[in-house]
């Protein structure tokens, strides 16, 4: 399934590619895509937010051997290629290092621009009725239409042009670097599964801050408001910074129910447009041509044609880039690039977990889940935040109480497991007393990790759980104990 996209969203002409080709890249900055099995393992580009592993990094995209990359006289050398080679950063073939994903840089970036710019200037044309309808479909919502056409519509359709493009399989997850970027460098992120079935959109570009951490953070508030419900002023700050609430806490944010004839012209329009650019390029020739698989080359090209419709389109004047896109400091404009396809109501379990987000040790949060476990005595995540509501509410005897019951359920249960068995370093820890370190484990090679972190009062190992200090109340470590088994017993029963 497509879970998350992260794309880009900038414009150049190839005269402005030519200027910038000699420019060092910055690697910190990939464009990624989020699908099916990888075509090869993922780059830990976080090392090359390092200056001295970047200019490696640009050192190797045509490939250097050890002797070449010495002149770059980093003293360390060897144990950075090392590390870069063990992060999947770059690739030793033949006694040269690359830069092991797909590059496009210098001429080559210049000669894709021109390739994009021919297909995208004959497919722009037949996009526009699309645009139409999008236009159409929200008249009083028009700061919507250029997040509608992205997120909802064009970045859409990978699954369905995959198809039409190579019959088989589904598009890969993979990441890769184009310099310069595309200046209307916008991406998506989204969530799909997110509260209630709901599914969250988030446009974004390199030069504004609307946060997308933000907006999954707060799924509960969101849906809530949606749905006509009163969320707190508390809870409702972060997101009324961007937008999406009044000074009044109205909700101001674009929401639509799956199903409803804009989820069906939005879902019908992301199918046309599949048809339209699906078979635009031979992906296997014009890969062959970089260096880069047909996968991968379907990815890379379709957002940089994607990237020029919505140059033309805007350019134009068919299309209006909300300002927020260029303005790193005009928050508020952020509700444009935000949309919410609602699913499910707040069910009683959502409306729990939101009391516990937002009432933490209350004793209405208490009750709330009391009338989740009382409903349902099989929901061990309810008794596990039942645990957690009434350790908040320092009910610590009552807190023991529904940590312990989780654990006789999810003992009740291992039979179902096959004998699989929670471990550290082989021992079987569900009656383990002593201090452990290191990762648990089940046998079947799902593994937890485990960490030690200081609360200010007790040293918690968070996985299997064990609780130390000097004169501390043998029940108070017993519940601590006792609440990080459960945490694990929870996961592992999540195995069935």
């Amino acid at each position: 399934m497509r879970a998350l996209v992260v794309l880009a969203f900038c414009l150049f002409s190839a005269t402005s590619f030519a200027a910038e080709s000699n420019s060092v890249i910055s690697f910190s900055s990939v464009t990624g895509f989020t699908g099916g099995a990888p075509l090869r393992p993922a780059p830990k580009t976080s090392l090359l937010r390092d200056s001295t592993n970047n200019g490696i990094a640009n050192a190797c995209i045509h490939g250097a051997s050890r002797s070449e990359l010495a002149k770059l006289n980093v003293p360390d050398l060897d144990d950075r290629l090392q590390k870069l080679v063990a992060g999947n950063v770059l690739v030793l073939r033949d006694d040269k290092y690359f830069v092991a994903f797909p590059v496009i840089a210098g001429d080559d970036r210049v000669r894709l621009a021109a390739t994009v710019d021919s297909v995208a200037s004959s497919l722009t044309p037949r996009v526009i009725p699309i645009l139409d309808q999008i236009v159409q479909a929200l008249p009083n919502r028009p700061e919507m239409v250029f997040h509608v056409l992205w997120s909802r519509v064009m970045d859409r359709f990978w699954y369905d042009g995959w198809g039409q493009a190579f019959h088989h399989g589904t598009p890969p997850t993979a990441e890769w670097r184009i310099f310069p970027e595309h200046p209307y460098m916008v991406g998506t992120n989204s969530y799909d599964s997110g509260v209630g079935d709901d599914s969250f959109s988030v446009t974004w570009g390199q030069r504004t801050s609307c946060n997308s951490r933000t907006v999954f953070g707060s799924q509960f508030e969101l849906n809530r408001a949606a749905w006509g419900l009163p969320v707190s002023a508390a809870r409702a700050e972060p997101l009324q910074q961007l937008g999406l609430f009044d000074a009044d806490l109205k909700f101001q944010g674009f929401a639509y129910h799956r199903g409803d004839s804009l989820d069906k012209l939005f879902k019908k329009l992301a199918g046309e447009y599949a048809n339209l650019v699906a078979n635009a390029y031979d992906y296997k020739q014009l890969g062959q041509s970089y260096g880069i698989s047909a996968g991968e080359m379907f990815l890379i090209v379709q957002h940089e044609t994607a990237y020029a419709i919505l140059e033309e389109l805007a350019k134009a004047g068919r299309l209006v880039e909300p300002a927020v896109l260029r303005d790193s400091d005009d928050l508020h404009g952020c509700r444009s690039l935000i949309s919410v396809q609602l699913n499910k109501p707040p069910r009683t379990k959502d409306d729990a977990m939101f009391l516990y987000k937002d009432s933490r040790g209350s004793q209405q949060t208490v009750e709330a889940f009391q009338t989740l476990v009382s409903e349902n005595p099989e929901d061990l995540e309810a008794r596990l935040y039942l645990g957690y509501a009434l350790y908040d509410a320092k009910n610590y005897r009552e807190a023991f109480d529904a940590f312990q019951t989780l654990n006789g359920l999810a003992e009740a249960k291992r039979d179902k497991l096959g004998g699989l068995v929670p471990t550290v370093d082989g021992t079987d820890v569900r009656s383990a007393g002593g201090k452990r370190s290191g990762a648990a484990a089940v046998s079947d090679g799902a593994e937890l990790q485990g960490v030690w972190q200081d609360d200010g009062a007790f040293a918690i190992w968070h996985g299997f759980g064990y609780c130390q200090r000097a004169g501390a109340a043998a029940d108070i470590c017993s519940l601590h104990a006792e609440m990080r088994r459960a945490e694990a017993a929870l996961h592992i029963a999540r195995l069935l």
